[in-house]
């Protein structure tokens, strides 16, 4: 694997985790490099260098070696600088008074973010807490053990290296954060979409005649059922039109099923647009259509009747051909059931048809 080709170097392609581990590692190596580099400039001894050097090199050596378990890495690290690094570095760097205080609290807040459950991050900040709230008090009472500062100017140094470091991390993980709930926000914001999407698809399916568009059988039949119930404590008027196409077998075998499957797409385009919109249209069977109309009286609905039976009529098809509608029309009666105002406008359909077809029977 080449270096550039390293997951690490591959920043815009990794998860959140791994993204936090990439910056606590260059933020480790960073840090560890500026103590190095400022050790040796002011001739501290190799010793108080080491640490410095040995989490450098084992940054190195891990990411190398082991290139795609950035995450395992970065919490060995943490674990490294936590207990051996920052303790280390605390009593060789000025104790409490220097900015070892600070890391102490970014490591703990860098195992708050790895940690998988709330248990093991609970029990993780009593441990550290403890840890290093006894190194301070140790230091405090033992203060010969704490290797002092030189001067106020090694002091201010230390202090604004540790500042500038901590900001640039909690900059970098908050960026992270906040881009990782945005992803995740609109995420799931397309989920939802996509999820009421297909709600309406399969209410659709549900509801709607796949060949002609109309509702299907079901649906108007809960929605004259609701409207029945309504009727019982209102003075609506409903009336429901039974339509039977003429012949419409001829059809399927003079010209074939795909013919007649566009004539009843027709046909369910001129009943629609002879309606008004808060009329329900539906295909009840075969070549059957049901209308439900609302609050029209006894003139109006005959004069409904007739437009959709002259809508159809005048339809042009293959060789002049013309298509004629039965229609039955019944309007409901007081506490009338479903079956029976259905059964009424029915009969009143193939009353048409036995006066000779192409004619509105209303009764």
């Amino acid at each position: 694997m080449k270096i550039k080709d390293l997951p690490i170097f591959q920043y815009k392609n990794l998860d959140y985790h791994n993204r936090v581990a990439v910056i606590f590692m260059s933020s480790g190596l960073i840090m560890a490099s500026i103590a190095s580099f400022t050790n040796i400039i002011f001739g501290i001894s190799f010793l108080i260098n080491l640490p410095n050097l040995i989490l450098m090199i084992i940054s190195i050596i891990l990411i190398l070696f082991f290139p795609t378990q950035i995450e395992k890495i970065a919490v060995a690290i943490m674990y490294f600088i936590a207990f051996l690094y920052l303790p280390f570095n605390f009593f060789t760097g000025g104790g409490y008074v220097g900015s070892l205080p600070i890391y102490f609290v970014m490591i703990m807040v860098y195992f708050g973010m790895y940690l998988k459950t709330n248990k093991a991050a609970i029990i993780i900040s009593i441990v550290l807490g403890i840890y290093f709230s006894t190194l301070i008090i140790y230091s405090y009472m033992n203060p010969s053990l704490v290797i002092p500062y030189e001067d106020e100017m090694s002091v201010m140094i230390d202090n604004i290296i540790g500042m500038v470091m901590v900001a640039i991390n909690i900059i970098l993980i908050g960026r992270v954060t906040v881009n990782r709930y945005i992803h995740e926000r609109d995420y799931n914001a397309s989920l939802v979409s996509e999820l009421e999407e297909k709600n309406k698809q399969l209410q659709e399916m549900a509801t709607t005649d796949l060949l002609t568009g109309l509702y299907n059988r079901g649906y108007f039949i809960d929605v004259l059922q609701k409207q029945l119930d309504l009727m019982k404590d209102s003075n609506n008027q409903i009336a429901v039109m039974m339509i039977d196409v003429d012949k419409f077998k001829d059809i399927n075998d003079t010209w074939g099923h795909l013919y007649g499957d566009l004539i009843l797409k027709k046909i369910s385009k001129a009943i629609l647009e002879s309606v008004r919109e808060q009329d329900v249209v539906a295909r009840y069977a075969g070549d059957e259509f049901i209308i439900m109309i609302y609050h029209l009286d006894d003139e109006t609905t005959q004069n409904v009747a007739e437009r959709v039976h002259q809508s159809v009529v005048s339809l042009s098809h293959r060789e002049n051909h013309k298509t004629t509608l039965s229609i039955g029309v019944a309007k409901v009666k007081k506490n009338e059931s479903l079956e029976n105002l259905l059964k009424r406008a029915d009969e009143n359909m193939y009353h048409a048809k036995k006066k000779g077809r192409n004619k509105v029977v209303y009764k």
